[in-house]
């Protein structure tokens, strides 16, 4: 469920891809491109919101295509549901429309159900898998999450990954002011520093010097927080490493308020770190202050429905004796929850919190 840990976070900082990748350059040559007239969104089952139909002039719209058994596309869904918040009076309509069905997957209309509250935007489900093939295939793209904007004048005016900088980019489509060309330049420019600056990242990840990786990380976060946020997070590693702990709790506080506010998966990363059973340090030497920080903003996020998260949120809870708040997130946790080696060991941090408290009470 959870694998991060202070000795294992340098391997996991391995899987990183590089800036490149994430921006999805390479796919070689495709028919549907920035700049060119959107297919409709009609071969769709609509399973909250109303479809689109017909492009809309003056409106603008936000396809985000996901899958239940796509972990990044679940972490971007409180994003996607602020983007929608914050340009809800301009005419923006987000659509989570789901793609590639898989077997054994969690159906798409049951997580929907299910998570409701969580996504506050409309959600459409492919019919056929024709819009899988129409929009991305067309496209050249084989990985989600992956969003395309479609302007006001009805032509796809961006394509990138949700977290990149998706908000940056509506604002200046919107205004009807983006100049594709110009942007594209621009991102080429921070693509190639950032390539730079990711090969001198997985150098220092080889021989472990934190200092180095601390220097790059800050450098990666100011050349682009939107895209670039995930390093506020190995920033943090690498302060922690280096012994810096009041510098890394003061970064770790702001970087929970601003980079990583919405970034799901890095929330729960901060807490976890700090929280994981298997870290080898006291519960004096932990920063559960930031852990709560981090995960009740996760939690908040989420709607308190994510399993993961609230798991995280009771462990702090633990850790800082307030046994009654673990023992109730834990139990909706384990209930949230279907598969069986996934709830034992949900339930056996149960156990560990209920023997806690009985004891407590005797």
């Amino acid at each position: 469920m959870k694998t991060l840990t202070l000795t294992l976070a340098a391997t996991l900082m391995l899987t990183l891809a590089s800036p490149a990748q994430q921006a999805g350059q390479g796919f070689g040559s495709t028919k549907l491109a920035p700049g060119a007239p959107a297919p409709l969104l009609t071969d769709i089952e609509m399973l909250k919101g109303e479809a689109p139909g017909e492009w809309q002039p003056g409106h603008v719209y936000v396809l985000d295509f996901w899958a239940t058994w796509c972990a990044p596309c679940i972490d971007s869904i409180p994003h996607m549901s602020s983007i929608q918040r914050r340009f809800a009076d301009q005419n923006v309509h987000v659509i989570g429309t789901a793609i590639w069905p898989r077997k054994g997957m969690t159906p798409t209309r049951e997580f929907v159900t299910d998570y409701d509250e969580l996504m506050q935007y409309s959600v459409a489900m492919d019919v056929g898998r024709r819009t899988g093939r129409d929009f991305m295939e067309a496209a050249g793209q084989y990985g989600i999450p992956f969003v395309m904007v479609v302007d006001g004048e009805g032509k796809i005016a961006w394509m990138g990954h949700p977290m990149d900088d998706l908000e940056g980019v509506l604002k200046e489509v919107v205004d009807g002011d983006f100049d594709r060309v110009a942007y594209e330049a621009r991102k080429k420019e921070r693509m190639d520093q950032a390539d730079v600056l990711f090969k001198e990242f997985q150098a220092a990840v080889q021989v472990q010097d934190w200092t180095v990786l601390a220097d790059i990380t800050e450098q990666m976060v100011q050349l682009d927080p939107g895209m670039f946020g995930q390093f506020a997070f190995y920033h943090y590693v690498a302060l922690e490493r280096m012994g810096l702990k009041e510098k890394a709790a003061s970064y770790g506080r702001v970087a929970v308020e601003t980079t990583l506010h919405d970034k799901l998966a890095d929330l729960e990363r901060i807490a976890w770190l700090i929280v994981d059973p298997r870290t080898e340090q006291t519960a004096e030497e932990r920063d559960l202050d930031l852990a709560l920080m981090a995960a009740q903003r996760a939690d908040v996020l989420t709607r308190h429905k994510h399993p993961s998260v609230l798991d995280t949120l009771a462990r702090v809870h633990f850790l800082k004796g307030h046994l009654d708040e673990a023992v109730e997130l834990q139990r909706r946790a384990v209930v949230s929850v279907e598969d069986g080696a996934l709830r034992t060991q949900l339930q056996g941090r149960m156990d560990e919190y209920l023997r806690a408290r009985d004891a407590e009470d005797t």
